[in-house]
């Protein structure tokens, strides 16, 4: 199988001044399991400037003071599997800028401050998300995807209810 540059497992990062977890110029792999970020600062999990995959499986991002995940410039793919992104003061997961395979299911986003899912800045990009819940995030849409460029969209079994705004909002795609 695949190695991993990264990996967090079996761990809990609760109440830091900053963010739960920051990763910054990784190049390689990384995967977060049965992971628990909870009532942080800042955001629960911020990774910035990453080349290869990243796979979260079977954690919570939850309580923290800003979003729950949030993803910038990141080339390669991102997998979100039984994730559960909720009760976040800002958004539950925010992917802005990049070139990616996003893969989301069995996962659960809800009542966060902002969005539910928000991606955005997107070229040559492909967005899976299956089998996932977006409810009653109160400042904006379910699923947000914005400022696609070449990109290939699809939701399949997806639950998007009682946020303030829309659903699902698809805006500036090509």
């Amino acid at each position: 199988g695949e190695t991993s540059s990264l990996l967090i497992s079996n761990s809990t990062f609760s109440t830091n001044a900053k963010s739960g977890i920051t990763v910054d110029n990784l190049i390689g792999n990384s995967r977060i399991s049965l992971t628990t970020v909870i009532g942080n600062n800042y955001n629960g999990l911020y990774v910035s400037n990453t080349q290869g995959k990243i796979s979260v499986v079977t954690s919570m991002f939850l309580h923290n003071k800003h979003n729950g995940v949030i993803i910038t410039e990141i080339t390669g793919t991102l997998e979100l599997t039984n994730v559960n992104c909720s009760k976040n003061q800002a958004s539950g997961i925010v992917v802005d800028s990049g070139t990616l395979s996003f893969q989301m299911s069995d996962s659960l986003v809800e009542e966060n401050g902002g969005q539910g899912l928000h991606i955005l800045n997107q070229v040559n990009s492909t967005i899976n998300i299956y089998n996932s819940q977006f409810v009653r995030n109160s400042n904006g849409e379910g699923v947000y995807l914005q400022a696609f460029r070449y990109c290939y969209v699809r939701l399949v079994e997806v639950l998007s209810l009682g946020n303030s705004q829309n659903g699902a909002l698809f805006t500036r795609l090509s």
